[in-house]
């Protein structure tokens, strides 16, 4: 677990990728695009999902800015869409992720990919109700 690490030791694992991996324009869109259509065409319900981060791997971004450049483009792009994003790095600050369930900065471990898989599944339920109903 990345918990199991000192803040020293973990910023280590940066890879000072900066947002290139979190540019939701271009190639990355147009694939997302076609994803949902493929999705939409089986008669399933697509949904974003922002995956929650260590809070050590903001230093990862070239920028302060970067990571909210990305999340606001991702928020146009489902909104566009027409798919509900459910950001897991906005959580309420007493259920976010903490080190003991990441292996590495940006992946989750056992531990914390069980809650992950648990929380998802609770929310598509009541998404899906919620649908249901309309």
């Amino acid at each position: 677990s990345l918990a199991d690490f000192s803040p020293s030791e973990r910023l280590q694992a940066q890879n000072r990728a900066g947002v290139l991996n979190y540019n939701p324009q271009g190639e990355q869109a147009d694939a997302l695009t076609e994803m949902i259509a493929t999705i939409r065409s089986q008669g399933a319900q697509a949904v974003l999902v922002n995956m929650p981060l260590s809070d050590h791997y903001y230093a990862n971004f070239d920028s302060p800015d970067d990571y909210q450049t990305y999340r606001d483009a991702l928020q146009r792009l489902a909104d566009d869409l027409a798919v509900p994003l459910w950001d897991l790095e906005a959580l309420p600050e007493e259920n976010q992720f903490g080190d003991s369930e990441f292996g590495d900065l940006n992946h989750l471990n056992k531990v914390g990919a069980e809650r992950l898989s648990a929380m998802l599944a609770q929310r598509y339920a009541a998404f899906s109700a919620a649908q249901g109903a309309k």
